[in-house]
């Protein structure tokens, strides 16, 4: 079950008792007032999820310099967040600004400028699944959830920056690689990431990777 509810409560995280997987799934605009929930459940997933491809170091270091939430996204209406029975499960979106430069290789940072959606893809940002919610399916719902809405703004294309937990995910949505890029880190840390895309249509959803079984916590920057 999926269903959008602008008019949710904030979440407070994972604070509460996690529901069994067949609570129905929620998935509603995030809210300023999300904000704390939203960068705690990040960081969470980042050391308990991401910390296994990269390492504790890599990890602590993007949290310390890169790890906040964007709330450009927020006030852009295009930040989501998935709720199973009152317990925030996950968060992801996109954006329609186009890529920064400098140190992040345009990772993470966006410019402030709109996208053109006839000639540049949709940006997919910041999916981030609650670790004990892992295989039950959020990550699917966020994914669909923001390329319909990618693709109801006029948006053929999707892209996005996958961790190498993510990236099962996003190729079982039909996303192909593009080819690696790195994020470069104070102390000489790199984070490797997998550039991916996939053409959008009003017709298409990403739920078919659901049918194909578990589905792995990930997320893309």
């Amino acid at each position: 079950m999926l269903a959008v509810r602008p008019e949710e409560e904030p979440m407070s995280g994972a604070a509460h008792p996690i529901p069994r997987p067949s609570l129905p799934l929620v998935v509603r605009p995030a809210g300023l007032a999300d904000a704390p929930a939203l960068e705690a459940l990040q960081h969470r997933a980042a050391r308990e999820i991401s910390a296994r491809a990269y390492g504790a170091p890599a990890v602590e270091a993007w949290i310390r310099h890169m790890g906040t939430l964007d709330q450009e996204l927020i006030a852009d209406g295009t930040y989501l967040v998935a709720i199973a029975g009152g317990v925030l499960a996950g968060c992801g979106g996109w954006s329609f600004r186009r890529r920064g430069h400098g140190t992040a290789a345009g990772v993470g940072v966006t410019d402030g400028r709109p996208l053109d959606p006839v000639r540049e893809p949709a940006w997919i940002r910041a999916m981030f699944v609650e670790p004990r919610f892992a295989r039950r399916g959020v990550g699917t719902a966020l994914l669909d959830a923001a390329e319909r809405a990618a693709a109801s703004e006029g948006y053929r294309l999707a892209t996005l920056d996958a961790t190498p937990s993510g990236e099962p995910l996003y190729r079982r949505a039909g996303y192909r690689a593009v080819g690696p890029i790195a994020v470069a880190l104070p102390g000489g840390l790199r984070l490797p990431l997998l550039r991916m895309e996939k053409p959008l249509s009003l017709g298409a959803s990403s739920s078919a990777a659901s049918a194909s079984g578990a589905t792995p916590s990930g997320s893309s920057s």
